[in-house]
């Protein structure tokens, strides 16, 4: 049973390292750890399209790796799974491949930039306990999940300063495309 253990800690070392939830400075792995053991789920139609790019990611890991072909990471889209789904979603829809001067993956940038709308940054190892721990990191994740965050999007991943409809009704990816052309990065 310890192989199982190995591969899926493994699996969320490789997940931390994609958005680098350890930098020099700072390190958010309680917060990480915290938000993949969160179950992704969806209440609008076509939000489970974002539980299935986080669970993607899965099988790119055990592609990637020289775990056997009949292990499988199973269970539902963790929170954490489906934000670095998105996370790189957001890449390929803001990324020209013609700017030379583009410095290539910014995925983590992505990343930081959802869990700071939801209000999750400042939640660094060392300030995780002053901030309410798991337990405020859950009721903000809830807002969330749960669609209770404003109309307008603040509390959720898309906050938006004119919107055109009340973002709680509204699917993820509408969500996201309405943010990326209103801060004119679409």
């Amino acid at each position: 049973m310890s192989y199982v253990t190995d591969y899926e800690q493994d699996y969320f070392q490789w997940l931390c390292d994609l958005v680098q939830v350890d930098t020099m400075e700072k390190s958010w792995k309680l917060l990480a750890m915290t938000l993949h053991n969160i179950e992704f789920y969806s209440l609008v139609d076509h939000d489970d399209n974002r539980g299935y790019d986080g669970e993607e990611l899965r099988e790119e890991y055990l592609r990637m790796t020289n775990y056997p072909r009949y292990l499988e990471i199973n269970g539902e889209c963790s929170v954490f799974e489906m934000l670095i789904g998105l996370a790189r979603r957001l890449e390929f829809e803001t990324c020209d491949p013609f700017d030379v001067k583009d410095d290539g993956d910014h995925v983590a940038e992505w990343f930081w930039e959802l869990l700071d709308n939801l209000g999750l940054k400042p939640f660094d190892d060392e300030h995780f306990y002053t901030f309410g721990g798991e337990d405020e990191v859950k009721e903000r994740v809830f807002i969330f999940l749960a669609r209770k965050y404003d109309s307008d999007g603040f509390g959720g991943l898309f906050p938006l300063e004119h919107p055109k409809e009340d973002q709680r009704d509204v699917e993820i990816w509408r969500q996201m495309s309405s943010y990326l052309f209103e801060k004119e990065r679409a």
